[in-house]
C-alpha cells in the first residue's frame, strides 16, 4: 500500500488517469484493496478514474463487492481483443474519457 499512495503522490499535479484495468485476483494486495486505496487517495478536486476490474471469478458475490468499492464494471477472464475495445470505447463515449 505504501508503494501506491508514494506512486500517487509522485504523480500529483499531473494528469490524472481517467481509466484503470484493474486484476481482482493479485499477489500481495487483490485489486479489490488497490481499488479502494486508489479512489481513497484520489484528489476529490479531480475526477476519479474509472476502475474496471478483471477476473476469472464472475459470481454476484465478487461484482457486489467490487460496485460497493467503486469498481464499475467487472469483466470475466480470459479476455477477449474485441471486446475490450468494445468497452473501452463504449467507456470513452460514456464518460468522455481521453
Amino acid at each position: 500500500m505504501q508503494r501506491l499512495r508514494e506512486s500517487t503522490e509522485r504523480r500529483c499535479g499531473c494528469r490524472p488517469y481517467s481509466l484503470v484495468l484493474l486484476d481482482i485476483n493479485m499477489p500481495g494486495m487483490s485489486g479489490l484493496e488497490t481499488a479502494k486505496l486508489m479512489l481513497e487517495t484520489t484528489d476529490q478536486r479531480i475526477e476519479r478514474p474509472y476502475i474496471m476490474g478483471v477476473s476469472g471469478d464472475t459470481s454476484e458475490q465478487l461484482r457486489s463487492a467490487c460496485e460497493a468499492i467503486g469498481i464499475g464494471r467487472v469483466l470475466a477472464k480470459p479476455l477477449e481483443k474485441e471486446l475490450l475495445e468494445h468497452v473501452i470505447r463504449d467507456m470513452q463515449d460514456k464518460f468522455y474519457l481521453t
